[in-house]
């Protein structure tokens, strides 16, 4: 769950709650609770699937317990909450200073060192906060930079691409983060203008890695591939309501995932060599991540060569390549598996994902100004601007082969032929990646395996 509360009215009152929850030790983890994921990290090919969350929020902007707290909470009762990393991706907007006080960046630096240890890693980063544009996370940067107000995507691109070189100190930007990872947040969740409508940028597509896709999000992760961004999925918390879900009084959180006093039971899997920093960030950056419905559900995408999800392979237009499949889960079981690829951008793909926002209503949550300028670019490309609106799935005919799961069985084989009509990315690259069902309907999604022909 997210909070629907603006960031500014948050700040007002969420100190004084942190302030009551800072006296308040820890919770130790309860022998013999239950969990929400009664096995470890799957191994698979030499390295571990860990799950957890990229996005997350606590008084240093506008969560409601402080970041302190949270962190000792979720590494006590991490096991129970089947999460291997965490990452507190506060606004920037409201930096050098927040609600919790002055200098949050630090404070996160502290905080990731303080409780990262044992198979637990907290990862630093931070949210790019543009309202028209929608969010971003950066993570694992040195430094940080405020949103840019302009309806470009360009300034930030450019800091995105750019060398840190020395950061001054923790109050004032970087120069750049290209030391980072980059994340797009919720899409179609705020503002109107799409991140300049999904549109690719060379020099900042090496550090853009990953795509929320819950809330109504899986098909613009396949149009982000299509635009030409090599992103994996991922599900994230967007936590805020810590202490006011009763989350953090709750001694046996694994005993569920829904209501009050529950974390969300999505996660993000990233697939690493252990739960470190170094090593979750190095996952992040090679894109061998998925994202997951369930905190007991896995699936992890690779070729009969052993080259993971995220990886560029080359193949003739027309080849049958053999992919392999793995997957798991504590509950239910496994009933079926897809392969999605692309797909030319043809009218019915157009239809799916261009079009106009309703400027009237829209304006009433979000800045004019800006569906205004959604709706000058919608009549000036005759149509193909991209509109703020949920996906579920992608476009009709991008799912090209599906098939059930045999009972028991961990790793299956499927063959998928490289598409002969051209790839609608600039590099001409195709992709395909996997989604498997478990049979409460339950998903979890892959990142794509590419192919140069």
């Amino acid at each position: 769950m997210s909070c629907s509360c603006s960031r500014r009215s948050f700040l007002r009152w969420s100190a004084l709650a942190g302030t009551a929850l800072l006296a308040r030790p820890a919770l130790g983890t309860v022998t013999g609770a239950p969990t929400l994921r009664p096995f470890a990290a799957p191994r698979i090919g030499g390295r571990r699937v860990l799950a957890g969350s990229l996005h997350d929020h606590s008084t240093d902007s506008d969560g409601d317990a402080p970041s302190d707290v949270v962190a000792a909470y979720v590494r006590a009762h991490a096991g129970e909450l089947g999460l291997d990393f965490l990452s507190l991706t506060e606004h920037s907007d409201v930096f050098p200073a927040s609600s919790a006080g002055a200098d949050p960046w630090s404070r996160s630096a502290a905080v990731c060192a303080a409780h990262t240890g044992d198979g637990f890693a907290f990862l630093r980063g931070f949210e790019w906060t543009n309202d028209q544009q929608n969010h971003l996370n950066v993570i694992g940067s040195a430094g940080w930079v405020r949103r840019d107000e302009a309806f470009t995507m360009a300034p930030f691109w450019r800091w995105l691409a750019t060398a840190p070189g020395p950061v001054v100190s923790p109050l004032v930007e970087s120069p750049g983060g290209a030391d980072g990872v980059g994340q797009f947040n919720h899409p179609s969740s705020k503002g109107p203008l799409n991140w300049d409508d999904y549109a690719y940028d060379a020099g900042a597509a090496a550090r853009m890695a990953t795509i929320e896709i819950r809330e109504r999000a899986a098909g613009w992760y396949w149009f982000a591939l299509m635009r030409g961004w090599t992103v994996g999925p991922v599900m994230n918390g967007d936590f805020h309501p810590w202490a006011a879900s009763g989350l953090l009084a709750n001694a046996t959180p694994g005993a569920g995932t829904d209501g009050a006093g529950f974390y969300p039971g999505h996660r993000s899997l990233v697939v690493a060599d252990d739960a470190t920093p170094a090593a979750l960030l190095s996952g992040l950056a090679a894109r061998r991540t998925a994202a997951s419905e369930r905190p007991d559900l896995w699936a992890t995408l690779r070729d009969r060569d052993g080259r993971w999800m995220g990886s560029t392979v080359e193949a003739e237009p027309g080849a049958r390549l053999q992919l392999v499949v793995d997957a798991g889960t504590a509950d239910s079981r496994i009933a079926a598996v897809a392969l999605v690829q692309d797909r030319p951008l043809d009218d019915v793909v157009a239809a799916h994902y261009f079009g106009d926002n309703d400027l009237p209503r829209a304006k009433l949550s979000q800045h004019e100004a800006a569906y205004a300028e959604q709706h000058r670019r919608y009549v000036t490309s005759g149509g193909r601007a991209t509109y703020k609106g949920g996906q579920e799935a992608p476009p009709p005919g991008a799912t090209v082969l599906e098939r059930p799961w045999e009972p028991g069985e961990r790793t299956t084989r499927m063959h998928w032929t490289v598409p002969t009509s051209p790839s609608p990315r600039p590099d001409g690259a195709h992709w395909v990646y996997a989604v498997v069902t478990r049979a409460d309907g339950a998903r979890v999604t892959t990142a794509p395996l590419l192919v140069t022909t």
